[in-house]
């Protein structure tokens, strides 16, 4: 396993589009989530994570400019 340490640069709250039925239609629409972008330790990698979380609030909150993560990587076990 490897084990590395990001920073968070920015996080902001974006629109993503969803597939979702109204009406009995699939139809795209617009939920809201949040757009995390990580710089690692030595500044050679940075990532942006997408996704729609259950709590907006606390998302925005746990994911604060200069914030420190821990990243594990390890083969999928499936």
């Amino acid at each position: 396993m490897i084990k590395l340490k990001y920073f968070v640069h920015t996080a902001s709250q974006e629109d993503f589009t969803a597939k979702a039925t109204v009406a009995g239609v699939e139809r795209d629409v617009k939920v809201p989530g949040l757009a995390v972008e990580m710089v690692s330790e030595d500044g050679s990698m940075s990532h942006t994570f997408r996704f729609v979380p259950d709590d907006m609030e606390k998302a925005v909150a746990a994911f604060e400019p200069e914030s420190a993560f821990i990243v594990s990587i390890a083969p999928a076990k499936d």
